[in-house]
């Protein structure tokens, strides 16, 4: 190992944030380690001995548990002549440890690594980068690796003889001696104290014994007082992380746990809540305190939105914001705090977005992108300010895209683009980087895409594809980066199909495939790269659903299913892939359908019911389930109706009708939702003139466009919406006969302008001769 003179830190420390207290102490301990000055110097196998052990790098960031390091993470161990690592449950499953113990072991291989117990048994609380070699590609192998931990528990080495453990295997000589030089030391103070208790009392002989015993009691008094003040500092601080940490963890593990009702999770979170305002009632005006309030109420509100409970969502986000913008105002110049308001912002637009209310979502993050243009002007150099700045070009456009205003969207993207594309010229080899401007790229092909710009887009598609090679290549063991090339793969595949090369756009698919495929032989029991794998199968099969190739369509939908189902019963908790389940059934139902295997097709609709419904079940609050039913209601109405069970139909489209009606009420501003009561009514409304029963029919077709207008006053740039008002207009000018000519010639006005430029598909544009045709044989 070269010597650790050329090192910024001489050791990184790797904890989990529940592990905050012992990271504290032994930072502290590590860095104010003295060194025997006829120790410094000396050549071990770790180099040379240094005359300190500072600095100590710990990051005191909070972990957000993702793949990924930061750049100045990565950095810092790079910079680090050593590793230590506290070891505990928690940390063992914390990413970030993994990753850089994963990182460091693969880059230094020559410099010493540190595990230090804290918590657990063995192998419980190792991560895997710890307890199995790694390969020469930097992935883990599952070749068992052994190392020694240092263990400061009582129960183990003690805090004595397990810091000199740490101490020796970070300067690479032997533990007694360090030990040894350490008695050596408290016996050379312990002799100094008493020199120097025998000279005061030699001093104070001369004096008074009032004098000297005021003089004591005074000095009593005032150790006694300070001694309780940083007693109680101390207390403050390590309530304040250990409360901190809790909520955090409390409200992290609970996001995506399955089985809990939502009044179960908010009734905890609710707990967590009170444990830390209590807390905060001391120290009302403690800005550190104040943020971690502020880091709670985010957590909260994210916990909240996994499980489906929006309102509990936005009640946290809020509360968030009044904290983000009192600090605000009380620091105008400070730029932390701006910042943190500006990501308040961005939480309420999360919380509206989710609700379907999307020009309050935009309100949200015109206000954070305000504060992150300031930002970025004052402080132009500071990269992660311009990283922000773009993610909120990015959220604007996401927004008005789905609002139909790609004109708009496609600006702001490439607004984004501009900004990475300069913070890449700076930094050419940045894999993170790369990877952010391939999202601009992906995002503009997506919009030029739906425009029917075509080659446009299938060149962007092209270029996220080649960016994220780049960043592949500058970390191959970024899997995060290898999933990202299977989506651009999916992404070129779409254009292809949309252009008409099926051929092609299969190829570009089992591109995508094989590349799940790789990725899920690293790791097989990787539950979510299984997943992946099912999704490309299932991309596979929708693509081949329309080329006509029904029997390959359906066998790579049960290979979907195959897989889906084995990760399902390995965890009949998860929802998400209990949902997965129920989005296959439907697939191959579609398919059966269309082979006219109807008593198949329905028999795999009612499967997906079946699970939708123990889903609803399960949590009755959960409007993500609930709309899922819906889904599944629709097709076996779609099923009874091919087969002229007209009645059942009706039955399954009523019930879908009311479970919509009844979230609705409940979430007023949602688009889909209202969108999807539109679509019911004109179900029913099909039913009824199939039945003979006109009036009945027109009603239904009535409320229908009543909703589509009411919507267009809300959204008009919402292209889909003035499209979907077509329907419910041709409908009851059908039925009405001479009496609807008005109806079918507003349908005209509104499809020919659309037609004229280019804004309309296919199976669209046949709508215009269709209602033409009606109109003249009317007016025979």
């Amino acid at each position: 190992m070269s010597g650790t003179a050329e090192f910024r830190y001489r050791a990184f420390l790797s904890y989990a944030h529940a592990d905050v207290t012992w990271a504290k102490r032994l930072h502290r301990q590590l860095e104010g380690f003295r060194i025997d000055k006829d120790l410094a110097g000396r050549e071990t196998p770790n180099g040379p001995i240094p005359s300190t052990l500072r600095p100590i790098f710990r990051d005191r960031e909070e972990f957000t548990g993702g793949h990924s390091l930061t750049d100045a993470t990565i950095a810092a161990l790079d910079a680090s002549a050593a590793l230590v690592v506290l070891c505990s449950t928690v940390s063992a499953t914390r990413n970030a440890v993994n990753e850089e113990v994963r990182l460091f072991r693969w880059r230094h291989p020559d410099r010493p690594v540190v595990p230090v117990i804290v918590d657990g048994a063995w192998p419980d609380n190792f991560p895997p980068a710890l307890r199995f070699e790694i390969a020469e590609n930097g992935s883990v192998t599952n070749r068992p690796f052994n190392i020694l931990g240092t263990d400061l528990r009582e129960s183990g080495d003690g805090r004595v003889l397990g810091f000199a453990k740490i101490v020796a295997g970070l300067i690479g000589v032997g533990t007694d001696e360090i030990v040894r030089r350490s008695e050596r030391e408290q016996r050379r103070r312990l002799r100094n104290w008493i020199g120097g208790l025998s000279i005061v009392t030699v001093l104070l002989a001369g004096l008074t014994g009032w004098a000297e015993l005021n003089r004591r009691e005074a000095e009593l008094q005032r150790q006694l007082a300070d001694q309780r003040r940083q007693e109680a500092e101390r207390n403050f601080e390590l309530a304040k992380n250990a409360a901190d940490s809790l909520v955090v963890d409390i409200a992290q593990g609970l996001r995506h746990v399955g089985g809990m009702q939502a009044e179960a999770v908010a009734k905890i979170l609710g707990t967590a809540r009170g444990t830390f305002d209590r807390l905060a009632s001391v120290a009302p005006d403690n800005p550190q305190l104040q943020i971690g309030r502020l880091k709670m109420h985010t957590e909260f509100g994210e916990t909240y939105i996994a499980q489906g409970n929006l309102p509990a969502a936005a009640e946290s986000y809020r509360a968030g914001f009044a904290i983000a913008e009192r600090l605000s105002n009380a620091e105008p110049g400070n730029h932390k705090w701006q910042f943190n308001l500006a990501l308040a912002h961005e939480r309420i637009a999360d919380v509206f977005r989710a609700q379907g209310n999307l020009p309050a979502a935009l309100d949200a993050i015109k206000l954070s992108f305000a504060i992150r243009e300031r930002l970025s002007v004052v402080e132009p150099g500071n990269v992660e300010w311009q990283k922000a700045l773009a993610l909120s070009h990015d959220r604007m456009g996401e927004l008005l895209h789905t609002q139909g205003n790609l004109a708009d969207a496609l600006a702001n993207y490439k607004k984004s683009q501009s900004i990475r594309t300069q913070l890449i010229g700076a930094e050419p080899g940045n894999g993170a980087l790369l990877r952010d401007l391939a999202v601009s790229y992906e995002q503009l092909g997506d919009v030029t895409f739906e425009s029917g710009r075509l080659a446009e887009a299938l060149d962007h598609y092209r270029k996220d594809f080649e960016l994220i090679s780049a960043a592949v290549q500058s970390d191959a063991t970024n899997t995060a980066w290898k999933r990202g090339l299977s989506v651009a793969q999916e992404k070129i595949a779409d254009v292809l199909r949309a252009q008409g090369e099926q051929s092609s756009a299969l190829d570009s698919l089992k591109a995508a495939l094989k590349i799940s495929e790789d990725l899920a032989k690293l790791d097989p029991g990787n539950a979510v790269w299984q997943r992946d794998l099912a999704v490309s199968q299932q991309k596979i099969g929708n693509l081949l659903t329309d080329t006509g190739d029904l029997p390959g369509a359906l066998e790579a939908y049960r290979a979907a299913a195959t897989i889906v189902e084995r990760i399902a019963k390995s965890d009949p908790s998860n929802q998400d892939w209990q949902r997965d389940l129920v989005v296959i059934h439907i697939k191959i139902g579609d398919v059966l359908r269309t082979q006219n295997d109807r008593p198949e097709a329905l028999a795999e609709y009612l499967a997906a019911f079946g699970i939708s419904e123990r889903l609803v079940r399960s949590d009755p609050s959960s409007a993500r389930w609930r709309r899922d039913q819906t889904v599944v209601q629709d097709r076996i109405g779609d099923s009874y109706s091919a087969t002229g069970d007209l009645s059942k139909a009706l039955d399954a489209y009523q019930a879908a009708l009311a479970t919509r009606a009844a979230m609705s009420r409940a979430d007023p501003v949602n688009l889909s939702l209202r969108r999807g009561l539109a679509v019911s009514n004109m179900k029913i409304g099909g039913i009824y003139r199939s039945m003979g029963e006109a009036q009945e029919a027109i009603k239904a077709f009535e409320r229908s466009l009543e909703i589509y207008r009411e919507l267009q006053q809300q959204y008009p740039q919402d292209l889909q919406l003035l499209i979907g008002s077509v329907l419910p207009l041709r409908a009851i000018g059908s039925i009405k006969g001479i009496e609807g000519r008005p109806e079918l010639e507003a349908a005209l006005a509104i499809l020919k302008p659309l037609a004229e430029t280019n804004r309309l598909a296919a199976s669209q544009r046949k709508w215009i001769a269709a209602i033409e045709t009606e109109l003249a044989e009317l007016a025979k």
